[in-house]
């Protein structure tokens, strides 16, 4: 699953301090590797590749996550 939306709105802590991933409105079920070009998610967590109207995978996940 690609979420294409991680921002520090979409991470909850739950009673334990545990975070939990949330609001899956833009994420979509795809294959490894699999590319995809719609552009979506919050431009301040983005992807290069997303924001400049690139092919991107999974990948985009593990940028927005460390932004």
């Amino acid at each position: 699953i690609i979420h294409r939306d991680i921002k520090t709105e979409n991470v909850i802590l739950d009673r334990n301090c545990v975070p939990k991933l949330c609001d899956f409105g833009f994420a979509r079920k795809i294959h490894r590797g699999e590319p995809h070009m719609t552009m979506c998610g919050t431009d301040e967590f983005m992807a290069p590749e997303i924001l400049f109207g690139m092919v991107y995978d999974e990948k985009v996940d593990v940028y927005s996550f460390g932004v």
